[in-house]
């Protein structure tokens, strides 16, 4: 039998009305949730199950009435070799894990992606014989009350011209498509960045955003791929992939860049590709203008616009 523990009460009406005045600056990442501080670890929440064979399980459920996402920051992390934390809805019906050793970082800072329910369960097994004890906490709970999976929030709204980037007119621009990403920032926001080369082409993680959207890089989560297979706006919400975590390498407010590494490589899987740019002073407003973005946390958009000279 799982444990759960309850969150406050969200008072989502009145978050939305500040969102009718946050949603008109630009400047601003789109909020979907709120951030409910806790300090929820296995000495002080969750059971414990021991396992045969010298192995146990640590448990812990999570409700946050009304929800429509949950997500968590972890600012305790820390796992030992064979270790595994799995993340996932009451209902078992979305799973995020294993997570292992191989996401600890070094600041022991560490967040998951968004689960779309409202009860979740944190569960961590740890094998016999492990070289130390596993270190988690749970610091933040992110309840989400606008629907960061549907597209009532964007479609529609992002403007009329921006198209999926799986239309004609984006064809030959796949490679770039393939570079943006959208990020979970401060843990209940969304903005854009970019995979960006380095001059070794080595494959180096930089990622480019805005400093507007500057956060703990610690917490942000990279979503790859999240868009549409077609022209035509999904039915349902596409699959994405993700990872979580990275330093800030340089950033400026005056010409507005943050320029972030991850901590991991990005897998071959998820297709990456690493935007090249120059330092050429020409402004190019002659040819073609081409935007690639996630605006207000949509699916992924394109949109074109002919230069003028």
């Amino acid at each position: 039998m799982t444990d759960y523990i309850s969150m406050p009460l969200v008072d989502a009406d009145r978050l939305m009305s500040e969102d009718r005045v946050l949603d008109t600056m630009t400047e601003m990442p789109w909020r979907f949730g709120e951030n409910i501080p806790v300090a929820l670890n296995p000495d002080n929440s969750g059971i414990w199950t021991d396992l045969p064979g010298g192995g146990r399980i640590w448990q812990l459920g999570i409700h946050s009435e009304g929800a429509l996402s949950l997500n968590l920051t972890f600012g305790r992390y820390r796992l030992p070799r064979g270790a595994e934390l799995f993340v996932y809805a009451a209902d078992r019906s979305r799973i995020l894990g294993a997570f292992t050793h191989m996401n600890n970082q070094q600041d022991g800072v560490f967040a998951t992606t968004l689960l779309p329910a409202s009860s979740i369960v944190v569960e961590y097994y740890e094998p016999a014989g492990s070289e130390f004890p596993g270190e988690l906490e749970i610091n933040s709970v992110t309840h989400g009350y606008r629907d960061a999976f549907s597209y009532a929030k964007a479609f529609g709204q992002a403007g009329w011209c921006n198209v999926n980037v799986a239309c004609d007119i984006a064809l030959p621009w796949q490679n770039q498509i393939d570079a943006v990403v959208m990020m979970v920032v401060g843990s209940n926001g969304f903005c854009t960045g970019a995979l960006v080369n380095n001059t070794s082409f080595n494959g180096r993680p930089l990622v480019l955003s805005a400093n507007h959207c500057l956060r703990d890089p610690s917490t942000v989560v990279f979503w790859f791929n999240w868009q549409s297979a077609a022209c035509a706006n999904p039915s349902v919400s596409p699959p994405h992939d993700a990872l979580s975590g990275a330093v800030t390498r340089a950033r400026s407010s005056l010409t507005d860049f943050w320029l972030l590494e991850l901590n991991h490589e990005v897998p071959v899987a998820y297709r990456p590709y690493y935007a090249g740019w120059n330092r050429s002073l020409e402004s190019g407003m002659g040819g073609p203008i081409i935007g690639i973005h996630h605006p207000r946390g949509d699916i992924k958009k394109f949109s074109y616009a002919q230069g003028v000279t």
